[in-house]
C-alpha cells in the first residue's frame, strides 16, 4: 500500500507532505525530493474534488479514523481508482495509506461486460442453447429458443438431463455426439434428431463445445431446427427424379420408333436366314447363314443393352467413365430414329475421353443435343457432327463455360 504522511498548516487550511513510501512513489510517478515540503494539493491536484482533502481535515480534527471508499481520480497528470484511509497520529500528523485498484476495477468491468454481453446472446440467440453439467449432465440453463424448441417451460429443463427429459430421439446419435465428445473439445455440425414435448421428431443441427463456468466443467450446446429445410430439401430431390424420369421416357417415346425399325429388319434377318437354313442340306451354306444369325443375334444383343442402359433407374451417381464409348453408343442408337437425309459422323481420336460422371444423365444429354440439332435440319437433312475434344481451362475461362 501507499503511505503518506501530512503535517496541517494555517489552522488545517493546507497539508505539508512530511514523508512518503517508496510503494506511493511507485504508484504515482513521484520523486520524494519534489514532494517532501510540498502541498498536497499542488501535488494532488485534483484531491479537493476527489473528497480526500475534507477527510484530512475532518480527521486532523477529531482524531477520528475514516475509510474513503473506491472512487476514480482524475488530473492533468495522473488518474485511476483508488481506496484512502486516513488515521491520526499522537502526534498530530495525518496519515493516509492507499490502495490503486483500478486493474482490479478494469477486470470487473471487463467482466461485467463479459457477463452481460454474453446474457444477452445467450438469451436472445434465435438457435437454442442450453448449459449443462458434464460431471452429471445436469441442465443448468436454457434460453427462450430451447423452450420454443423443446415444448419444456425452462422451469421444467433445469436440474433435468437430455436423457431424463427423452430429448434424444436416437440413441445412437447420442453415443456418436458423446464418443466425438471424449475424445476432443467440440463438435460441429452434427444432424441429431430430437423429440418434443409433443412427441414430434424435429431435424436439427447440433454443435457442442466445453466451456469454464467459475470453476466447473460445463458443456454448451446449440440446436438450430432445420426440418423444414430437410423437408424441402427431399421434396425438391424427389420432383428432380420424377423430372428426370419424365424427360427419359419421353426421350424413350422419341426413340421407340427407329428402334422398333432397326429390331424388325434384326429379327427379318434372323428370321430368313433361319428359314432358309431349315431346308439347305449344304454344310458350308448352313454354317455361313448360321454365323448370318449369330450376327443379327449379336446386334440385337448390343441394341437392347443400350436400352436399358439408357432408361435404367437409378440415382445420379458420378463415376469415371470414358465419353468416347458414351457418345458412340448414343450416336447408334440415334441413328435408327432420324431420318436417312441425316449424316451423322463422329469426330474423335480413338484414345479415352475419361471424365467423372454420371453415364445415364451423359446419354440423355447427348441424345437431347443430337435431336435438336435434327429438327433444326428439317426435312432438306444436312450433317450431324459430333466431335470429342480436350481443353486446358484456367479458372477465368472455367467461369466463363459454367
Amino acid at each position: 500500500s501507499g503511505a503518506a504522511v501530512f503535517r496541517a498548516v494555517a489552522g488545517g487550511r493546507d497539508f505539508i507532505f512530511e514523508d512518503i513510501n517508496q510503494a506511493a512513489l511507485r504508484s504515482e510517478k513521484l520523486d520524494r525530493g519534489n514532494v517532501i515540503g510540498q502541498s498536497v494539493c499542488d501535488v494532488f491536484k485534483g484531491v479537493r474534488e476527489f473528497g480526500l482533502f475534507d477527510l484530512l481535515y475532518r480527521v486532523w480534527k477529531t482524531g477520528a479514523p475514516e475509510y474513503l471508499p473506491a472512487r476514480y481520480y482524475h488530473e492533468d497528470r495522473r488518474s485511476g481508482w483508488k481506496q484512502n484511509s486516513i488515521y491520526r497520529l499522537p502526534t498530530g500528523e495525518v496519515v493516509v495509506i492507499f490502495n490503486d485498484i483500478s486493474k482490479s476495477i478494469r477486470a470487473e468491468e471487463t467482466l461485467k461486460r463479459s457477463e452481460e454481453t454474453f446474457a444477452k446472446v445467450f438469451k436472445a440467440n434465435p438457435a437454442a442453447i442450453a448449459i449443462c453439467r458434464q460431471s452429471d449432465s445436469c441442465i443448468l440453463d436454457v434460453n427462450t429458443a430451447y423452450e420454443n424448441l423443446t415444448g419444456y417451460r425452462r422451469e421444467e429443463i433445469i436440474g433435468q438431463t437430455a436423457v431424463s427429459l427423452g430429448l434424444w430421439a436416437d440413441d445412437d446419435e447420442r453415443e456418436r455426439v458423446m464418443q466425438a465428445l471424449s475424445a476432443q473439445s467440440s463438435v460441429a455440425d452434427q444432424e441429431i434428431r430430437v423429440r418434443t414435448r409433443a412427441g414430434n421428431i424435429l431435424v436439427t443441427r447440433y454443435a457442442a463445445e466445453k466451456i469454464k463456468l467459475a470453476t466447473e466443467s460445463c458443456l454448451l450446446s446449440i440446436m438450430v431446427d432445420v426440418t423444414v429445410t430437410r423437408q424441402a430439401e427431399e421434396e425438391r430431390l424427389r420432383l428432380e427424379r420424377q423430372l428426370y424420369e419424365s424427360q427419359k421416357m419421353e426421350a424413350i417415346g422419341t426413340l421407340a420408333g427407329g428402334i422398333a425399325h432397326d429390331f424388325n429388319n434384326i429379327l427379318g434377318a434372323v428370321i430368313g436366314y433361319a428359314e432358309m437354313g431349315a431346308c439347305q442340306p449344304n454344310p458350308n451354306k448352313l454354317r455361313r447363314y448360321m454365323d448370318q444369325i449369330l450376327v443379327a443375334g449379336l446386334r440385337a444383343k448390343d441394341l437392347v443393352s443400350q436400352i436399358l442402359t439408357f432408361s435404367r433407374h437409378s440415382e445420379h451417381d458420378k463415376m469415371p467413365m470414358d465419353l468416347r464409348i458414351i457418345t458412340k453408343e448414343t450416336l447408334k442408337l440415334l441413328r435408327s430414329t432420324m431420318p436417312a437425309t441425316i449424316e451423322i459422323c463422329q469426330n474423335f481420336e480413338n484414345v479415352p475421353y475419361t471424365i467423372n460422371g454420371d453415364p445415364t444423365q451423359m446419354h440423355q444429354i447427348i441424345m437431347n443435343i443430337c435431336t435438336n440439332a435434327a429438327h433444326a435440319m428439317g426435312e432438306q437433312g444436312g450433317e450431324l457432327n459430333v466431335s470429342l475434344s480436350r481443353e486446358q481451362l484456367t479458372l477465368p475461362h472455367a467461369g466463363d463455360w459454367q
